[in-house]
């Protein structure tokens, strides 16, 4: 019997982990669901949250799962597989991931006998999709266009452009389903869990009840191509370590010092930091830095972004 395996991507910071935990706060056993999380850099902030939940995981970390992760991802694959206790296997790549280059891998011949890709999931973030697709269009537009269900996150923060990203996703790839609808309204399991139905008319959906007789099936032919990420080498991680007690303002006072003094693009921050107090959360994709107390003990953040300078983020970091 193959083992299903459900993908969720999506760009950096769009929200796919908390997608996870949503879909998996739904199961009232999770023991038999494994976890493969690839992270750009080199400590998963994702794992650790997910982790916390006592959620089974397989945490890859510094570098995007189709390059230089590829063989290490089919080996996981292959580890995870060897457990005859696995229902279900999600695989979060990362941010910067090609889904078209996932599926490969899911698809090979060495697998093609002992998992079923259940339709593939992109996570897209309503208010900076477009912003996205001008910027890295390479990784943006790969996921896009190879997500058969596109759940768009922060949707009702400015409905205006939510609609405006929904109809640029659209343009990319006309025949996904796509949801605008609070994750906690619709029952992922339920939803996710099923294979697609065939529809004629793709349209924003709205309820559980739409989106069971809505959602469809376009064909995921991943032909081997040359395999290219022009892109890609602009892309850095920088992890900052610290044992030194700040407050949580006092942190969050660097990251705005390192988002508004370094050189190149910040697209994400997310770690954990230690102040007197205990341990805090603090994350950043875009829009605001949001802190939060944590029960997670570390003393890491990582910067995503392109084109930084990490001599000049450390000596931020350190002042």
């Amino acid at each position: 019997m193959k083992t299903p395996v459900l993908i969720v991507s999506g760009f950096l910071g769009t929200g796919k982990t908390t997608f996870i935990r949503q879909f998996l706060a739904e199961f009232d056993n999770t023991e038999r669901i494994m976890i493969i999380e690839n992270d750009f850099g080199e400590v998963s902030f994702d794992a650790a949250l997910l982790t916390q939940q006592g959620i089974r995981l397989q945490a890859l970390t510094s570098g995007c799962i189709c390059c230089t992760l590829a063989g290490d991802f089919e080996k996981s694959l292959h580890t995870v597989l060897a457990q005859a206790d696995v229902d279900l296997i999600i695989i979060e790549p990362s941010g910067v991931g090609k889904l078209s280059d996932v599926l490969r891998v899911c698809r090979s011949a060495a697998l093609q006998d002992r998992i079923s890709v259940l339709p593939p999931v992109t996570i897209a973030d309503a208010q900076r999709s477009l912003l996205y697709l001008h910027n890295f269009g390479e990784f943006f537009t790969d996921q896009i266009e190879h997500g058969q269900r596109i759940f768009l996150s922060h949707a009702d923060e400015n409905s205006l452009r939510a609609e405006e990203s929904a109809a640029a996703i659209r343009k990319i790839n006309p025949e996904a389903s796509i949801y605008k609808t609070a994750w906690e309204t619709i029952s992922l399991k339920k939803l996710l869990l099923l294979p697609c139905q065939p529809a004629k008319k793709v349209q924003c959906i709205e309820t559980i009840q739409e989106a069971l007789c809505t959602d469809h099936n376009h064909d995921m032919h991943c032909d081997h191509h040359d395999h290219h990420h022009d892109a890609y080498h602009d892309f850095n991680a920088v992890t900052l370590r610290s044992e030194t007690l700040r407050s949580g303002i006092e942190w969050k006072r660097r990251a705005v010092l390192m988002l508004n003094s370094a050189p190149g693009q910040v697209v994400r921050m997310k770690g954990i930091l230690p102040t007197p107090e205990g341990f805090i959360s603090l994350q950043y994709n875009g829009g605001n830095i949001v802190m939060e107390e944590t029960d997670i003990v570390d003393q890491t953040f990582t910067i995503i972004g392109a084109g930084m300078d990490e001599k000049m983020l450390r000596r931020l970091w350190e002042q």
